[in-house]
């Protein structure tokens, strides 16, 4: 087989190496059901409308979500454009092309004066096509026709001023039109020079029929301040409650409800492939994120252990089937405090943090749940976690019950008053009345789960291991009373490694029931074994070989106990590998000296296997340490940490700890406590006097 020089791309392969058929088999079930869950909130409330149709029922919103109402939206930027003037442009050409104008008028005026040749009359008709091309008041012609050059002159001044003047502010065609009063201003401007009064008809007459409108619209700037006033507008935005009634049955479904529907995902001409892909993202990245952190975190016991495997797709399904369905009813009956339970029962922390995490953000952009209730939530789920660690009682269940209602509703309320929230305001003791029968309820069903669970699942949980705990137990009585010696050693072993569990962050308390049970296979035989048999060893009486085989039963007659006793199976690798597969060194050297040609010690080895577990590898080595230091006839310190050291060594040189899931800084930290715990029971006291004693 090729090795790739990448470590992380031999990784990936090791990762999916633990997958088999079943493991496929269960990834891809479980996504069809969450995808078609999802699917079922998605596309079960698609109505088939249109604008001015009448709604065939009432139709109300499935999630909390923002939403832009665009036909609003449309109005306010509507509005903000009529409010928005024009934008004037002078034409600076048109007061020169008047000016011109009246220029080229006089010039003619002047022609037709000085002309020798025609008659009054034509020269009057002259006059009348120079000025207005039509038919001029007479009296008017004549007094130009007549009147002295100076006047003229001065005529021809104060219309050219009156014109300029005029049009210097700009002039809108509009106010051409407005005939009397734009006549009313012509006049007002030429009485501002200060004319003759003959001169202010003809001024007015002139001004009337040369004078064009300077101001216009500036388009393309009347266009920017539009776009400017539409661009401040902001978007209208509305939330949209879960459950909120958006149309009733019989209404006229009007554009604005047409949008509403729109943006809730209820309306779909033909197939909605937007909602279809969510679905399929949603689903998929549920499980991608499961699948990643039992990579980056080497969780390969929750693959391997295939039963802890398909409880954890399981919880992951029913926390979405269970969330698909009441959040309708209310977003304060979320089965979070169910799931968490459950995972942080049945699995360690950290991947419970984890995944409880993950998939509550998810599940709420799915189903569009309330950004405040969602950090509510995800806020209670982090605290509790660190809070509620121990299940071991039917009772820590109910008490972490009405701890995290509590928390869960001062959370409501601080974020109520925070964000103006009215939902709780306004119905405040109906909202605390769900979320404490949110927890309790979850409490309930995680405890009744728990227990069928362990029944049918062979799934050990604190719960279970603290039942095992029990002095009087069937199997731990049994081991009392027969076995005493064995009992005795056993409640030190548990003493010994689970206090070193606790040192290095493995389970104390499974370490501890693990080595309670260890030994059960000695009641079989209870006189084999030199700590129940006070009179000597009887196997010292028979053939090593025979020797062997009654010490090798206890781990037979072990799982016999374990499995018809139904422990889990756990506790049943204490009792398998326990001993790994030590040499029994003492039978070994024994027939060695009666067949100096043996040199195959594989029979006098037990049949393991190995630990693989922080816990059975620990307690593996407190079983060989304690009777090691029991064994010593002086128990200072420095001895016991010596004989400690060489009994790991001697476990490390053996390959014991080949498979063991313990690193050497956690052996270093064993070892300690192991000194620590060992030199606290066998602390040496002073020894007294007869005389002293009876004093």
């Amino acid at each position: 087989m090729e090795s790739s020089s990448d470590p992380s791309h031999s990784r990936v392969i090791s990762f999916f190496r633990l997958f088999h058929t079943k493991h496929v088999l269960v990834l891809v079930i479980n996504y069809v059901l969450i995808a078609a869950v999802l699917a079922t909130f998605y596309f079960s409330n698609i109505v088939y409308i249109k604008i001015a149709n009448i709604a065939p029922e009432d139709i109300y919103s499935p999630i909390n979500t923002l939403y832009y109402n665009r036909i609003k939206t449309e109005e306010l930027q509507k509005q903000a454009e009529e409010k928005v003037p024009v934008t004037p442009r002078i034409d600076p050409n048109v007061l020169d092309a008047v000016l011109s104008d009246i220029d080229n008028v006089f010039f003619g005026i002047n022609d037709t004066r000085n002309n020798k040749i025609k008659t009054q009359a034509d020269k009057i008709e002259d006059l009348q096509v120079y000025i207005s091309n039509a038919k001029a008041d007479l009296e008017v012609i004549n007094f130009i026709l007549n009147t002295d050059t100076v006047t003229l002159n001065q005529l021809q001044d104060i219309t050219k001023k009156s014109i300029t003047d005029l049009l210097s502010l700009g002039l809108w065609e509009a106010e051409i039109q407005k005939t009397n009063e734009f006549q009313q201003r012509i006049v007002s401007t030429i009485q501002s020079f200060h004319p003759k009064d003959v001169l202010i008809k003809p001024c007015l007459l002139l001004i009337q029929k040369k004078i064009q409108p300077n101001m216009f619209v500036d388009e393309a700037a009347t266009n920017r301040a539009k776009a400017e006033a539409r661009a401040k507008i902001l978007p209208v935005k509305e939330e949209i409650i879960q459950n909120q009634k958006i149309v009733s049955k019989g209404q006229t479904i009007s554009e604005e409800d047409l949008e509403k529907i729109k943006s809730l995902g209820l309306y779909s001409e033909e197939m909605n492939w937007k909602q279809l892909a969510r679905t399929l993202f949603y689903a998929l990245a549920l499980l991608l994120l499961m699948l990643f952190y039992l990579f980056i975190n080497k969780s390969s016991e929750y693959i391997e252990r295939f039963n802890y495997f398909l409880l954890l797709n399981g919880i992951i399904f029913v926390f979405v089937l269970l969330f698909r369905f009441l959040l309708p009813i209310s977003p304060y009956l979320l089965p979070a405090f169910l799931f968490t339970t459950l995972l942080v029962v049945f699995f360690d922390i950290h991947i419970t943090f984890y995944v409880s995490i993950t998939s509550f953000l998810l599940l709420s952009a799915a189903f569009g749940l309330n950004i405040a209730i969602t950090v509510i939530y995800l806020l209670t789920i982090s605290i509790i976690l660190f809070v509620l660690k121990n299940f071991r009682k039917y009772s820590d269940y109910i008490k972490n019950g009405f701890l995290a209602a509590a928390i869960f509703a001062v959370f409501e309320l601080i974020f109520s008053y925070l964000t103006y929230e009215n939902s709780l305001l306004s119905n405040q003791w109906l909202v605390l009345a769900l979320c404490l029968l949110n927890a309790l309820i979850s409490s309930l069903l995680a405890l009744g789960i728990t227990v069928l669970l362990e029944s049918i699942g062979n799934f050990v949980t604190p719960l279970r291991l603290f039942e095992l705990t029990d002095p009087n137990s069937f199997l731990l009585r049994k081991l009392f009373e027969e076995t005493p010696g064995t009992y005795q050693h056993s409640v030190m072993i548990a003493n010994i490694s689970s206090h070193a569990a606790e040192e290095i962050g493995a389970d104390p308390l499974l370490t501890r029931v693990g080595a309670y049970y260890h030994d059960i296979g000695k009641t079989a035989h209870p006189l084999d074994f030199t700590e129940n048999n006070a009179g000597g060893n009887i196997l010292d009486k028979m053939n090593p070989f025979d020797a062997v085989t009654h010490i090798k039963e206890h781990l037979e007659a072990g799982i016999r106990l374990a499995k018809a006793n139904k422990l889990p199976s756990v506790i049943q690798d204490f009792i398998l590998q326990h001993h790994g597969t030590t040499r029994i060194s003492f039978l070994y050297e024994t027939a060695k000296k009666e067949d100096p040609t043996l040199t195959d010690d594989s029979f006098f080895r037990y049949p393991g296997p190995k630990p693989i577990r922080k816990e059975v590898s620990i307690m593996m080595l407190a079983d060989s340490v304690e009777a090691a230091v029991r064994s010593m006839q002086t128990k200072d310190t420095g001895l016991i940490r010596e004989m400690v050291t060489n009994i790991v060594n001697s476990k490390l040189q053996d390959g014991q700890l080949s498979e063991s899931e313990l690193t050497f800084s956690e052996i270093e930290k064993v070892k300690e406590s192991f000194v620590f715990t060992l030199d606290s029971l066998y602390h040496s006291r002073i020894s007294y006097s007869t005389s002293q004693k009876k004093e």
